[in-house]
């Protein structure tokens, strides 16, 4: 394998395991404390959503979609293909709903005063957010190489244009039939006649 298609071998590689460990991440999160009262209580994600009124199903939806991904991820690096439609995806979603969701809460425990702490639940959950987002990254990448590498055909020699004088035409003499023939043919390719 030449150099540079290893390069891009090892980029989708790196690119898919970070999609499984960050779908593994995030499919664990959910049930681990995100947030910790001193002395008190842990909560998970479940129960802190249901604290505030909502429904849990938040919860198995992130386990959802972190199975999905790693599932999917593993399926797409067992066929030797790129993930970059699912890292782009995933990524995308993260950043419009995980990124924020982490960022306000965050904000929300930081005024308690040190009463209220962020558990590992959350910070597993942020850990996930950044493998999805450098993955698609590399993932992406990882593609626009590869379809580089493909465009440039290695062992052809592209031609090299010259701007020097035109070749000459040859002139034109007709056999003793009238076929044309070369100026310095001796006989006539159609014919076969004898030519002086």
């Amino acid at each position: 394998m030449p150099p540079q298609a290893d390069v891009v071998r090892r980029q989708e590689t790196l690119g898919s395991w970070l999609l499984i460990v960050g779908g593994l991440l995030l499919a664990v999160s959910p049930f681990l404390p995100w947030v910790s009262v001193v002395g008190a209580i842990n909560l998970n994600l479940s129960q802190l959503i249901a604290v505030t009124r909502h429904s849990g199903n938040l919860a198995y939806i992130a386990t959802g979609v972190g199975v999905a991904v790693s599932v999917i991820a593993l399926m797409v690096l067992s066929e030797g293909e790129n993930n970059a439609v699912i890292a782009a995806l995933t990524a995308v979603v993260v950043g419009a709903v995980g990124i924020p969701g982490t960022v306000h809460l965050i904000h929300v425990i930081q005024p308690s005063g040190g009463l209220v702490s962020v558990g590992i639940g959350l910070a597993l959950a942020g850990v996930a957010e950044l493998f999805f987002i450098v993955g698609a990254v590399i993932s992406a990448s990882a593609r626009g190489r590869k379809t580089a590498l493909s465009k440039a055909r290695p062992g052809v020699v592209q031609p090299e244009t010259t701007y020097g004088p035109m070749p000459s035409v040859q002139t034109l003499r007709k056999c003793p039939i009238g076929h044309p023939v070369r100026d310095d043919s001796k006989f006539c390719p159609t014919c076969g006649a004898l030519l002086d």
